[in-house]
């Protein structure tokens, strides 16, 4: 895996990062995601300090202005603790977004980032509230991922794409006639036929084909909650080693797993 930061766009909201087949955008929304459906590896969290860490709930999606997650509950070294969660891509955005002086930060209890960046101590080596004198735990995400993160932003855009691109078809039955609905379903299935071409055309850049198939069937197999974890496995286990029944897969990864139920899902 390669993660390059490259340059941030909109403010910081969105990086370039260079991956194995060229530059991509990645939202502040994708960690946001990762964080809250808990999309990486939970053992051995520790902070940049070397406190363990245990999540207990990631916390509520705050739509307003003030930290990215209310209400998370935590275990930071042993000891519970509430409070909200900040997510950016790297330390410093605390300061280059002015949370450090702002108040509504100071409820702050774990600053969630992708990498460290390219910043010195001196550059973090200040207050990160305006009215108290705590430190500021932070974890790192980078090394707990699950997959490359390019297949989370890949995975965000789909989702993204499907949600704008969700038709209402009493508008359309009103305003539209039949022939121009069905050139704009055409036009809108072609859109995402050949995005699709295009996913597979990098993965054969570095896989062979029997490879990439394999990947790609566990993947709709894993649709919708658990693409990522059913990715994991193609990639972790390719065909030579698909020897092992089912049974033991589904224990092996048994943590990455996100049921609605208490039993397994069906196609699982």
């Amino acid at each position: 895996m390669i993660f390059a930061i490259l340059k941030s766009v909109n403010d910081r909201q969105v990086f370039e990062i260079q991956g194995l087949y060229g530059s991509y955008s990645v939202p502040e929304s994708v960690l946001q995601n990762i964080w809250f459906n808990g999309d990486f590896n939970h053992k051995g969290l520790r902070t940049l300090s070397g406190k363990s860490i245990s999540i207990l709930n990631p916390g509520r999606l705050n739509d307003n202005e003030g930290p990215d997650f209310l209400e998370a509950v935590l275990k930071i070294d042993g000891k519970a603790i509430v409070g909200s969660v900040e997510v950016h891509f790297e330390p410093i955005d605390w300061f280059y977004h002015y949370h450090h002086i702002n108040p509504s930060f100071d409820s702050v209890i774990l600053h969630v980032v992708l990498a460290l960046g390219n910043h010195t101590s001196g550059d973090l080596n200040r207050s990160y509230f305006l009215n108290s004198l705590r430190d500021l735990e932070t974890l790192t995400l980078l090394p707990y991922l699950n997959t490359d993160l390019e297949n989370y932003a890949i995975e965000h855009a789909l989702l993204t794409f499907e949600k704008k691109n969700f038709f209402d078809f009493k508008y359309l039955r009103e305003n539209l006639s039949e022939a121009e609905r069905i050139a704009l379903f055409y036009a809108e299935a072609k859109t995402r036929f050949q995005r699709k071409v295009k996913f597979a055309k990098k993965r054969l850049e570095y896989s062979s084909l029997d490879e990439a198939c394999h990947v790609m069937l566990l993947e709709v197999l894993g649709y919708s909650r658990n693409r990522l974890a059913m990715s994991n496995i193609g990639l972790h286990q390719p065909l030579a080693n698909w020897h092992q029944s089912a049974e033991v897969l589904y224990e092996k990864y048994k943590t990455d797993w996100k049921l609605s139920v208490s039993d397994r899902q069906i196609n699982h």
